[in-house]
């Protein structure tokens, strides 16, 4: 890049501040080296005289000697390799500037840089006044500096080190990126919730990864849950025939489409653009009881078996719905993930009922009752809210109707561990939100049921509720200060309480016929950056809506009374705090005074 070319990028990128993430820009000559006899070096094809003598085995490069962090050159080596043996040494037997390597150090392991070679010297040509490379050696001119000391005897990795062995949330993207299940026309099963895609953004708005889920098996529907690996695990419908389902002990199917959709939970792969691979998956046919028929499979008491779906219990789907006939059993609507248990919880509306599962169970070992850090397999670990469908309580002892936004307290937040969801019918027109605390064992892998009992607790831990209702939809999370988020769909309403049930914020979308399903707060530094960061704004402008106005003082006066931290857009005055000559010359402003 030229001086001038490099001008505008300089500029935008001071324009950022700090406020970008890291990135890479791959190119094409990094994927693999640019000639055969360096190919065949590193692969070890045969009628190359490798390390190993002739058997064929690849070359293993190592750092000759410790290399200083900050070096532009590294020092590598190979047993048995020699300037002969790699035809000469000529240009064409050597690795090329333009080619990427990364470091393995066993005193580093994190040492994951990825550095491209931009001149490469060996015992014949070498720069004069330097320290000459022995015939077994190669020295490399590198880009950008060593990160770090460079152990001697590291490995140094050729070929493809590069960008696609990587996913972003290794490099600590995943915060950068907004994962976007959505509806399209024409899905093979239709009702409540469908979706069909899911896409990845990010948050400047750019395409990432688009993938559809939608054939004559699979339907996916309502939400998605992306994991630390980069992977996102997705809920599905998947299609049984009335057939099917009669040979598993359904007595009855209660819709004119003589099908029934059971439930599904896949883990994708993402491969950009549109692509995705099944890496791990659970089905809730797997787990199966019924006691209709001593012939059919499942058979058994439905109240011994606590890990284990009723297949009758609970109607099958209708003849309403947003695209008219359904087969819906279960209409689960919400799914999370605890990377500390490597366990899923979802939530069905129709059961009314949460249920955990083990995700550290390969998939075999998901479709049985064995394996994984529970060893149960893909049963049930827990379950709660309507003990009836598994013959341990009845319509009295039914604790949710309709639920929704499962999902766990995260670690260093107040009641880290406990569920919270959103409990949309606990009473007539009213909603609640719930924080119950599942009873683990001593060993964190299960949860405790006692004799015939249902899952407990008995006790709900939390519970919040005072004149807000919405049947559809909504949810509630946990803030790191100990308040909770709470989303009432149907007003398209969100607000802010403290433990005492005080509300702190408010904010209701304008207009008819609208919803906000579920609503989640970040932090400022959520996206990079610290605590004392701030976004771009314009002095007066609190609400970011690119007016001043008498919400913006309305915002000043609270923030000026304590109710809300100070804030930079508030300061209208630019002395570091918001007070009452703020206020005032916010009604200067408003007044078209001048100030």
């Amino acid at each position: 890049m030229t001086q001038d070319e490099f001008r505008p990028v300089d500029s935008f990128l001071q324009s950022k501040q700090g406020a970008l993430t890291p990135f890479f820009v791959a190119l094409p000559q990094y994927n693999t080296p640019k000639n055969q006899k360096w190919i065949d070096a590193l692969n070890g094809q045969s009628g190359v005289n490798g390390s190993d003598g002739s058997d064929g085995s690849p070359f293993v490069f190592k750092a000759q000697g410790a290399q200083a962090a900050g070096s532009l050159t590294i020092m590598i080596g190979a047993a048995n390799w020699s300037t002969t043996v790699m035809g000469g040494a000529t240009e064409v037997s050597l690795p090329r500037p333009g080619e990427m390597f990364t470091i393995t150090d066993t005193a580093d392991t994190n040492h994951t840089k990825v550095y491209m070679i931009t001149h490469v010297e060996n015992n014949a040509t070498y720069i004069t006044g330097t320290t000459q490379p022995a015939t077994t050696e190669l020295k490399l001119g590198i880009s950008p500096p060593l990160a770090k000391t460079v152990n001697s005897l590291a490995t140094i990795n050729f070929l493809t080190p590069l960008f696609t062995k990587y996913s972003l949330i290794e490099f600590g993207w995943q915060n950068t990126l907004l994962y976007y299940p959505c509806r399209v026309n024409n899905p093979t099963m239709e009702a409540g919730g469908v979706g069909r895609k899911v896409e990845s953004y990010t948050w400047e708005g750019d395409l990432l990864w688009t993938y559809e889920l939608s054939n004559q098996t699979y339907q996916h529907h309502h939400d998605v849950q992306p994991l630390p690996n980069g992977n996102v695990l997705v809920i599905v419908w998947e299609r049984k025939s009335a057939t099917e389902a009669y040979a598993m002990g359904r007595i009855s199917i209660n819709n004119p489409l003589g099908e029934m959709w059971s439930t599904a939970i896949l883990e994708l792969e993402i491969v950009p653009p549109n692509g995705a691979n099944i890496v791990w998956e659970w089905h809730l046919w797997d787990h199966l009881v019924q006691d209709s028929d001593p012939s059919l499979p499942g058979y058994g008491v439905v109240s011994e078996h606590p890990e284990l779906m009723d297949i009758n219990y609970g109607e099958v789907g209708g003849g309403g719905g947003p695209g008219g006939s359904n087969a819906d059993w279960m209409h689960i609507n919400a799914i999370d993930y605890n990377p500390l248990l490597d366990q899923i919880v979802i939530s069905s509306r129709h059961q009314n009922e949460i249920y955990i599962i083990d995700h550290s169970t390969t998939t075999e070992e998901a479709s049985g009752h064995t394996g994984g850090n529970s060893g149960k397999g893909g049963d049930f670990l827990y379950r709660w809210g309507n003990p009836a469908a598994y013959d341990r309580g009845s319509n009295s002892s039914q604790r949710l109707d309709s639920q929704h936004g499962i999902n766990w307290i995260k670690e260093g937040y107040p009641g880290a561990g406990n569920l919270i969801l959103y409990n949309n019918n606990y009473g007539n027109l009213t909603s609640a939100i719930f924080e119950i605390a599942p009873p683990l064992d001593t060993d964190s892998t299960n949860y405790i049921i006692n004799g015939t009992d249902p899952f407990g607790p008995e006790q709900i831990e939390w519970i919040y509720t005072g004149g807000f209702h919405s049947n559809v939809q909504s949810g509630a999370f946990r803030l790191q200060n100990g308040n909770t988020l709470i989303s009432v769909a149907s007003d398209a309403k969100i607000f802010e309480i403290d433990s005492a049930g005080n509300t702190l914020w408010d904010y209701e979308y304008p207009g008819v016929n609208i919803m906000i399903a579920r609503a989640q707060k970040y932090s400022v530094e959520f996206l990079g950056g610290d605590s004392t960061a701030f976004p771009d704004y314009t002095v007066g402008d609190i609400n970011f809506d690119s007016q001043i106005d008498v919400f913006d003082l309305f915002y000043a006066l609270d923030i000026h009374y304590g109710f809300y931290p100070q804030s930079p857009p508030a300061d209208y005055n630019e002395d570091s705090l918001v007070n009452f000559q703020d206020i005032m010359a916010y009604i200067y402003n408003i007044m078209n005074y001048n100030r």
